[in-house]
């Protein structure tokens, strides 16, 4: 018996060695979403080591594999071949196969599959770190966040009211002209208003705000478009969250 997309034998584990298998599956899964990947679950058999995943290219046939080589895109000449020799260096043993939609890569083991989430994670640059720590601090907030990265600066992403609302709230404290029963166009408006200075106070930089409205034809609600920050203001944003978090949480336990 091999494993479905490579040569590799496939030994049969023990319970204790698919639970050790399992949790470097869900590890490594958790590494690609912090690099900003969308890995796809490739069923396998219960008792094969081999661990298969799968990512969408993001920018073309042979992207989206810079977690991997630090290279984008992928040589032309025999791009499978490249990844491999590029794993196989830092002493993961993989087989990589690309098609037109995707790119796969099974890794043999369960030390493999360790080993090549460590190397994810050291991929992971400095402002998708920072991406990561602002969404996550929203999120405690009970702010569902969009934030993402680019090159060198990190966007806080679109709000849904109710969520660009809170966040103006939890930073400047309750703002009674505002209702999410009452929230006309004029209304959103002011408050994408608000929440560039307030932003702006919280962060030590400027970040825009502009009002979407919602789309009649998918459903999606009226939401605001906030810009991006550099790093270290958004580190100073996410600060002041976690500040006004742990002053709420004070609070509610004194009362």
């Amino acid at each position: 018996m091999t494993d479905p997309h490579t040569d590799v034998p496939a030994q049969p584990l023990s319970r204790e060695q698919q639970i050790a298998r399992d949790a470097a599956r869900r590890a490594l899964y958790e590494a690609l979403h912090d690099a900003g990947q969308i890995p796809l679950e490739v069923p396998g058999r219960a008792d094969e080591p081999s661990i298969t995943i799968r990512t969408a290219h993001m920018g073309g046939y042979g992207s989206g594999a810079w977690w991997v080589t630090r290279e984008e895109p992928l040589p032309a000449t025999d791009p499978e071949g490249h990844i491999q020799r590029i794993l196989h260096e830092q002493g993961v043993d993989a087989r990589a196969a690309i098609d037109e939609m995707s790119l796969w890569l099974t890794v043999a083991s369960t030390a493999d599959a360790e080993r090549l989430t460590e190397l994810v994670n050291a991929n992971i640059s400095s402002v998708r770190r920072t991406a990561l720590r602002l969404g996550k601090v929203l999120t405690r907030a009970g702010i569902t966040p969009g934030t993402a990265s680019d090159k060198a600066r990190v966007r806080i992403g679109p709000l849904e009211i109710a969520d660009a609302l809170r966040l103006l709230t939890l930073l400047n404290g309750p703002v009674e002209k505002f209702s999410l029963e009452h929230m006309g166009w004029g209304e959103i408006e002011e408050l994408a208003d608000e929440l560039v200075h307030t932003l702006q106070q919280a962060s030590g930089a400027r970040v825009s705000v502009d009002p979407d409205p919602g789309c009649r034809t998918c459903s999606r609600p009226d939401q605001v478009i906030v810009g991006s920050l550099e790093t270290a203001r958004a580190h100073q944003l996410a600060d002041r969250i976690e500040q006004l978090l742990e002053t709420e949480q004070v609070q509610g336990a004194a009362r």
